[in-house]
């Protein structure tokens, strides 16, 4: 799930020396240009549009010494989005004319301001906690959108009137990057005004929106703005048990949920669900290898129109070799190779964030041989 969390202190994941006074930071600039255009089986889904945006941003950090730093962000990004809107009918169901089209363009200038502080603790703990308020403006598919998507099996609307999206977030951590035991723990309060998302209108559609309400292929959605709260947290542990050579046998353990509603209390569509995990690894020597399990709880937190998904569990194993090289002879640096089982349980295995989970299961047991190599 992409939480949208953008310019924000930077986390912390070690102690970090006393400089105390001292200030550092960075000042950049962005530009981008895209273009946007679909063909094809998907040339329905919107006609060619372009975006431009600029955008300036702003990261400082204090040292105030005694292991406390403060951290301030901030970004200013303007944006340009131009392309065709379409006027489709209020219950977006052919009716004896066409779809209105006609040229749109939409300008934005979206600002973004955190703050944070960071406190090493003893026993090479770092806890932080941040503050952030962040906009960001509409994409061209979210405004312009008007046909099949035959990744998703949806037929989408946009809708060229959406506004910025505006989030106000906190978010509490505690780490330790060092020693034999590794933590990572954060927990987030995310405040969306103006949450855009896809809305499930309950008609089906063929390939035109003429087949809108008479066909059964795709699902219609709209492009929508709400009010909506996440909340959530994640876990992760590690833990060095036994020496071998110049490494460890050891555990790990991880834990994370998100749980998202509308104000209307109704709940945020195709949000994972609660999972918990661990396992046994070996690193040492070049050599890894590691047995871990994954087990998701039932997704019932749905949105109208949204289907339950069934929890299911994760096994996987995989031991591999990693060997330094001279770049000069072999162009990389690194060559790591090895293998890799997943779900070998076999489990029927769906996901909720998918449009496509009802009919589609993710792979059943596989094996795969892999061979990768860093330059």
């Amino acid at each position: 799930l992409a939480i949208r969390h953008l310019p924000r202190p930077q986390r912390a994941y070690q102690r970090c020396p006393s400089n105390r006074g001292r200030i550092r930071g960075a000042l950049g600039f962005q530009a981008d240009a895209r273009a946007l255009s679909a063909t094809g089986e998907g040339e329905g889904l919107i006609a060619p549009s372009n975006t431009q945006s600029r955008a300036v941003y702003l990261f400082e950090e204090l040292a105030v010494g005694n292991g406390l730093r403060l951290q301030a962000a901030g970004r200013l990004e303007g944006s340009r989005v131009a392309g065709t809107a379409t006027q489709f009918p209020s219950d977006f169901l052919p009716g004896a004319e066409a779809p209105l089209e006609y040229p749109r363009r939409r300008e934005f200038l979206a600002k973004s301001v955190s703050f944070g502080a960071l406190q090493d603790l003893p026993y090479d703990f770092v806890a932080s906690l941040n503050g952030q308020y962040v906009e960001r403006a509409p994409f061209a598919l979210e405004l312009f959108s008007r046909g099949p998507h035959e990744a998703t099996a949806t037929f989408e609307i946009g809708n060229p009137n959406l506004k910025l999206e505006r989030a106000r977030t906190i978010e509490a951590s505690i780490r330790r990057a060092v020693g034999p035991f590794r933590f990572d723990a954060s927990g987030y309060y995310n405040r969306y005004t103006g949450f855009i998302y896809k809305r499930e209108t309950g008609i089906f559609c063929g390939d035109t929106f003429s087949t809108c309400g008479s066909e059964d292929e795709l699902r219609q959605i709209v492009y929508t703005q709400q009010n909506a709260t996440f909340y959530g947290a994640e876990i992760a542990a590690q833990l060095d048990l036994i020496p071998i050579g110049n490494g460890f046998i050891g555990l790990d353990a991880q834990y994370d949920f998100v749980r998202a509603q509308f104000d209307d209390g109704s709940y945020v569509p195709r949000i994972p669900p609660h999972r918990v995990g661990g396992g046994l690894f070996l690193r040492a020597d070049g050599w890894f290898a590691r047995v871990n399990v994954l087990h998701a709880f039932a997704q019932t937190e749905t949105a109208p129109l949204e289907t339950i998904t069934p929890g299911w569990t994760d096994l996987r194993a995989e031991i591999s070799y990693t060997k330094l090289v001279d770049p000069a002879v072999y162009g990389a640096s690194e060559i790591t190779f090895g293998l890799q089982g997943r779900n070998l349980l076999d489990d029927e295995i769906r996901n909720s964030a998918s449009f496509k989970k009802d009919e589609i299961l993710l792979p059943g047991r596989n094996v795969r041989l892999f061979l990768t190599a860093r330059f």
